[in-house]
């Protein structure tokens, strides 16, 4: 069980660092540094961002890696990262927008509902954390402990709602931990 953890800890550790590059690569364009560093962000401008940190999640999807019927992934980076930065509205339709494609793509599995409603939920919750994270004398750590606290919760609802149950529970002791190290890393 240790073995697998590991192994998948290190393979989820390498699709993270292909969001981060994603994300490098964004902020070297002039349009979405000035989108993200604004105080009053307008309805048109939140929008634009939740469509781009939405993308981000999907990407995050696609570099997955399928297991036992579930996809060990790192949706949540952008989504998390959007609501950080953009506030409750970018948070929401980021979350909406890469949860419903998780729901809706045929890349299934048994926890597709769970995922979609935990990516909303986690989506939602940076959302509200942004005044917090903006006032925070130590961003880094707190996004590292909210976005691991994000993930504990996305491995509840899969407890919650995924079915059969003891597919849920023997899915989430493998991917638990490595999915808030890995993805609380990558926020």
């Amino acid at each position: 069980m240790f073995y697998l953890l590991v192994i998948v800890l290190k393979n989820l550790s390498t699709r993270v660092g292909i969001i981060i590059i994603l994300a490098l690569f964004l902020t070297k364009v002039g349009l979405f540094r000035t989108l993200v560093s604004k105080r009053n962000i307008a309805l048109i401008d939140r929008i634009f961002l939740s469509i781009i940190f939405g993308i981000i999640g999907i990407v995050g999807t696609y570099t997955g890696i399928p297991l036992q019927g579930a996809i060990v992934n790192s949706r949540v980076i952008g989504v998390f990262v959007g609501g950080l930065l953009g506030g409750p509205l970018v948070g929401f339709l980021s979350g909406l927008i890469a949860g419903c494609h998780r729901y809706l793509i045929d890349i299934g599995g048994f926890t597709a509902l769970a995922c979609s409603l935990s990516t909303l939920t986690e989506g939602i919750m940076a959302g509200f954390l942004k005044k917090k994270f903006e006032n925070s004398r130590y961003k880094i750590s707190f996004a590292l402990i909210a976005g691991c606290l994000a993930e504990v919760i996305q491995m509840i609802i899969i407890l919650l709602v995924a079915k059969p149950y003891s597919a849920a529970l023997e899915l989430v002791k493998i991917i638990g931990i490595p999915m808030i190290v890995a993805n609380g890393l990558g926020i």
